[in-house]
């Protein structure tokens, strides 16, 4: 299943992103309060923003995403998504987890 973080979710989103040789050195799991809970705060009160998480059957997030909806000038004005801080578990990749 797919849905809306929460901020209870944060500890589980941040430990996947910090689960990559780039996120070990960038990602701070032990911040978590003063770091990353006013970034999701900010994110989550614009209504062109969101973060997901993809939730096992079990009830573990195994995958998150975050996208920003944009306008832009070129296309005649048309909205864009850009796609960030792309996730899955280690062990549950090739699973097709978060495809259609």
């Amino acid at each position: 299943m797919i849905r809306l973080a929460k901020p209870e979710d944060l500890p589980a989103i941040v430990a996947l992103l910090a689960d990559d040789p780039r996120g070990q050195t960038r990602e701070r799991p032990d911040r978590v309060e003063e770091t990353y809970l006013p970034a999701f705060a900010e994110i989550a009160a614009n209504p062109h923003s969101l973060v997901a998480v993809a939730v096992s059957d079990e009830g573990a997030i195994v995958g998150c995403i975050q996208a920003s909806f944009l306008r832009s000038l070129s296309h005649q004005g048309a909205r864009r998504c850009e796609i960030e801080d792309v996730r899955v578990a280690q062990g549950r990749r090739r699973e097709g987890i978060g495809g259609p």
